[in-house]
C-alpha cells in the first residue's frame, strides 16, 4: 500500500464575509482540508435526477437474464452502480440538510412573529397561561398556513426521499450479490 504524505496544514483562508461569532474571544475561522475539498469536488457533482433514473432502470437485467454476456456486462456495471447509488444517497442527505437549514431560518421568523403576538395577548390579559412551544407552533400554523404547511410537507418529502435512496443503495448491494450468483449458475 502506497503511503501518501500529508502536507502541513495551511493557514485557514479568511472568508470575505466572516461567520458570525458568539463572542469576541472565539474569533476562529472554519476551514476544510484541501484533500477533503478534492473529494467534495467529485462526490458532490452528480446529476441526481438523471443518475437516479439510470440506476432505477439498470436494476433489471431483462429478458436476457440467462445470457452469460448480458449477465457479465451487468455484473461489470453493478459495483459502479452501487457506488453511484451511495453517492446519490449522500447528495440527497446534503440537499435535505441544506433545506432544513433554510427552513429553520424561515421558521425562526415565523416563530418570532407568533411569539410576539402571543406575548402581546398575554400582556393584554387575553392569555392567562405561560406561552408554550405548542402554542407558538399552533400560532405559526394559524398566521402562516400556506408557508407552514409547505415547509412541513417539504421536510417530510426530503426525509422520505433520503430513505428511498438509502434503500436504492441496499438494492444495488443486493444486485451485485445476485448477479454473481446468476453468472455462476449460467457458466
Amino acid at each position: 500500500m502506497r503511503r501518501v504524505e500529508t502536507p502541513p496544514q495551511a493557514e485557514p483562508v479568511k472568508p470575505t464575509k466572516p461567520y458570525p461569532f458568539a463572542d469576541s474571544a472565539s474569533r476562529r475561522y472554519v476551514r476544510t482540508d484541501p484533500h477533503m475539498a478534492r473529494i467534495f469536488e467529485t462526490l458532490f457533482q452528480v446529476d441526481i435526477w438523471e443518475d437516479f433514473k439510470r440506476l432505477k432502470a439498470a436494476l433489471r437485467v431483462g429478458e436476457k437474464h440467462r445470457d452469460y454476456a448480458t449477465l457479465m456486462k451487468a455484473l461489470d456495471e453493478a459495483e459502479d452502480n452501487a457506488r453511484l447509488a451511495h453517492s446519490l444517497f449522500v447528495n440527497a442527505k446534503l440537499v435535505a440538510e441544506r433545506f432544513e437549514t433554510d427552513a429553520l431560518l424561515i421558521e425562526a421568523g415565523m416563530r418570532k412573529e407568533a411569539t410576539a403576538l402571543l406575548q402581546g395577548e398575554k400582556t393584554a390579559g387575553r392569555l392567562s397561561k405561560a406561552i408554550t412551544d405548542a402554542d407558538v407552533v399552533a400560532q405559526c400554523a394559524t398566521m402562516f398556513p400556506d408557508e407552514w404547511t409547505r415547509i412541513q410537507v417539504d421536510r417530510r418529502q426530503h426525509k422520505l426521499t433520503v430513505s428511498h435512496l438509502e434503500h436504492l443503495v441496499t438494492c444495488w448491494t443486493s444486485r451485485c450479490r445476485s448477479l454473481q450468483t446468476m453468472v455462476a449458475k449460467v457458466r
